[in-house]
């Protein structure tokens, strides 16, 4: 009996690689079609007063997001708070969102702005130098450098 059930089972598989690929293909564009209906209609009961809804989506969606800023910041911990944040932003501005079945992508566009505020203020301001801390003849030999600059420009437009 067992092996006439493996034999049913081996003829339910598809035959072919591109048969395979294209049923897989239609299992992920229906999922990902209910996953957006679904978040149509969490975002629209959110917007109805439903809070435990926003963490249907926070829950839906935190791990995706963390790790997106993660790879994108590379710290693990500021990576969590950044997400946090995430989260919280789109909860402050969920009703600017004109597509609710965007909700992910709208997600990803929070975050990334984050991410990207955050690694700017990572970035080592320049340390401008005092006039007077400054020797003379490196004074001169900017002067200089800048004043042959401009005389080429000068030259090159006559």
């Amino acid at each position: 009996m067992p092996c006439i059930a493996l034999h049913k089972a081996q003829d339910s598989v598809p035959h072919s690689t591109f048969q395979w690929r294209s049923a897989r293909s239609n299992l992920f564009m229906r999922e990902n079609s209910v996953e957006r209906e679904d978040d149509v209609q969490l975002v629209h009961a959110v917007l109805s007063g439903d809070d435990a809804a926003f963490g249907t989506l926070v829950e839906k969606y935190q791990r995706s997001v963390h790790a997106f800023a993660w790879r994108k910041i590379g710290d693990f911990h500021y990576a969590e708070e950044i997400t946090q944040d995430t989260f919280l932003r789109a909860y402050q501005k969920l009703s600017t969102l004109r597509d609710p079945s965007k909700f992910l992508g709208w997600l990803y566009v929070i975050a990334n702005r984050l991410c990207l505020k955050w690694l700017h203020k990572q970035k080592p301001e320049t340390q401008l130098q005092s006039l007077e801390d400054t020797p003379m003849e490196e004074m001169a030999e900017t002067a200089y450098a800048h004043y042959v600059s401009e005389q080429r420009e000068t030259e090159a437009t006559e």
